[in-house]
């Protein structure tokens, strides 16, 4: 089974136009439809074609033979996370200069819109597909909680603490911090910023959403942008804005769901 998503570039340009055009400096904006780009986290590739995917024939290694460009680095031998992003428009924009000392000079941009797109996978005991799904990254965490217990994935083991490197996003920038996930509570070090440290138990947590990047940042195929909520205040909150990669998010969602989060 396959989940097809709607051509959103349209839509977006429409909005971006739209709000645009209100400004009283603008010059010109205008979508312009360009090449066709699609990479992964392996890089550049022609496109995400996923017409060889067949319920009950497909394999893993005809998988990772086709998609492997787009391997989001997750290991599981039942499951398959794919991610990638692709662009098929710019927004071509001027401003236009004013006031006496201008001379009618600008300046402007080309800007690419990027979209991301998650592909999983799921396989039985003998390598062969019984499900797939591609979706955005708004329902990432729901799509993974929801396929890690049907292909049988192993509890994870919280004897020790898991350590989970992310990126805390503070103000308009990141900074690194690991998450150390442990079997009664979730600790969060900074190494550049020790009295944001915090520790809570699980049971404070109450979501997991996801969240736009920076105004500067385009779509990545390596990482995404979530926020833990918490039901109480901590050093840096009732939330905690971060900067995730894809195996990093993998168990920080099976954490969660262990401890029942969704």
């Amino acid at each position: 089974m396959t989940k097809t998503l709607p051509d959103e570039s349209a839509m977006l340009f429409r909005s971006i136009v739209c709000a645009l055009s209100c400004l009283p400096w603008l010059g010109c904006v205008a979508p312009m439809r360009v090449p066709h780009h699609t990479q992964g986290p392996a890089g550049q590739h022609a496109s995400a074609d996923l017409s060889f995917l067949r319920v009950g024939s497909t394999t893993r290694a005809e998988v990772l033979q086709q998609m492997g460009w787009a391997d989001a680095g997750v290991k599981n031998e039942r499951l398959f996370l794919g991610r990638w992003r692709d662009s098929k428009w710019v927004v071509v924009w001027a401003v236009a200069g004013s006031g006496p000392d201008s001379g009618g000079s600008g300046f402007g941009g080309t800007p690419r819109v990027w979209h991301t797109h998650n592909l999983i996978v799921e396989f039985d005991e003998k390598g062969v597909v019984t499900n797939y799904h591609v979706f955005r990254d708004e329902v990432l965490p729901r799509e993974l909680a929801a396929s890690l217990p049907r292909v049988n994935t192993p509890p994870l083991d919280l004897s020790h603490p898991i350590d989970v490197p992310v990126k805390h996003r503070r103000g308009q920038h990141y900074e690194p911090a690991t998450l150390s996930l442990g079997k009664d509570s979730i600790e969060l070090t900074k190494p550049d910023w020790a009295d944001s440290n915090f520790k809570i138990t699980p049971q404070k947590i109450t979501a997991l959403t996801f969240v736009n990047g920076l105004k500067e940042e385009s779509p990545s195929p390596q990482s995404t942008n979530y926020t833990l909520h918490f039901s109480e205040k901590t050093k840096v909150g009732k939330n905690l804005t971060m900067r995730i990669d894809m195996p990093a998010l993998v168990t920080l969602v099976q954490y969660l769901a262990q401890h029942g989060v969704h």
